[in-house]
């Protein structure tokens, strides 16, 4: 089977986002407060809550302010939906996820430019 990159496009509330130059996805266990190393041996003992909660990171080399600024509105409500190829799945699917980390750049030309866009989705 083989994965286009159209497959590929994220849409967040239905609106699509611009094709990222990078998309990286972890899967990530969550651990209660019970979870714990043990400090003669080194074991952990792990009182797993949730397992593969699905956080991606999407990278783009926007410069245009206007862009930048629609994207980030589409992130900016306490959680929505995501729709991506999820890989786990083998096929698209929409999760609920929230936004917690954008950085982007200003840099200095005689006038200011805003270069880049970075972001973490994760699922709630």
């Amino acid at each position: 089977m083989s994965i286009t990159w159209n497959s590929m496009k994220v849409l967040v509330n239905g609106t699509a986002l611009p094709s990222p130059t990078d998309f990286s996805t972890n899967l990530e266990d969550l651990d209660s407060e019970n979870s714990l190393r043990d400090i003669k041996t080194g074991v952990m003992h792990r009182d797993r809550i949730r397992a593969d909660v699905l956080k991606i990171t999407l990278s783009y080399g926007l410069e245009d302010p206007t862009v930048i600024t629609q994207v980030l509105n589409l992130l900016s409500a306490k959680e929505f939906t995501v729709t991506l190829y999820d890989m786990k799945l083998g096929r698209r699917a929409t999760h609920t996820m929230y936004c917690n980390k954008k950085s982007f750049q200003y840099i200095n030309h005689g006038n200011v430019l805003v270069k880049g866009l970075k972001f973490d989705l994760t699922e709630c």
